[in-house]
């Protein structure tokens, strides 16, 4: 469960499926200088692990389980 504080929000760059499992590409609109592979981040209320972290982005990944029990399965790339 996220138990952080919301600090701001982001817009989806890209989405890439792998099967069932769904990769999320995330660009912050705030600075995100200290950010981690490993770190939790609450993407429309699902807490989920960043695992790439690239030059002004981050990505996470999503399992078809985590999709059938969630709201991500409506994520649209451009989305805030």
């Amino acid at each position: 469960m996220f138990t952080g504080l919301v600090e701001g929000i982001g817009k989806v760059k890209e989405l890439s499926r792998f099967g069932e499992d769904l990769s999320i590409t995330i660009l912050p609109l705030f600075d995100m200088p200290d950010i981690r592979t490993g770190e939790s981040i609450s993407v429309d209320g699902v807490c989920l692990t960043v695992t790439r972290v690239n030059q002004g982005s981050f990505r996470l990944d999503v399992s078809a389980e985590t999709l059938s029990r969630s709201t991500l399965t409506g994520i649209r790339s451009g989305m805030r």
